[in-house]
């Protein structure tokens, strides 16, 4: 039930680069890990399938638990998840809106 809205949510925070994403971003991801390792292991060990049919299932269901694994570790292990954007010098780059031409 919250997968669908987070998305909209996750997708924002990403495109305005905000930090604030982070904690909610580690719930979700630990949340998706943990419901896909069900469903993987039942694809996984379910001797009723014959193996041509559990390689396609891994196939469609692994992006679902991958992707939110790399989420997981990428935020757990960052504080900042999106940091200042700077130029080759250290400094941070001006955005359009704020430049203004001086040649005049």
């Amino acid at each position: 039930a919250i997968q669908f809205p987070f998305f909209f949510v996750a997708l924002y925070a990403f495109f305005t680069r905000g930090n604030w994403i982070r904690t909610p971003c580690i719930a979700y991801s630990a949340h998706a890990c943990t419901v896909m390792v069900p469903i993987l292991s039942t694809v996984l060990f379910d001797n009723n399938l014959p193996l041509s049919k559990r390689a396609n299932l891994m196939g469609i269901y692994m992006p679902y638990f991958a992707v939110p694994l790399w989420m997981l570790v990428h935020m757990s292990r960052t504080a900042v998840p999106f940091p200042a954007i700077t130029d080759d010098e250290g400094r941070r780059e001006a955005t359009s809106a704020s430049t203004t031409s001086k040649e005049e």
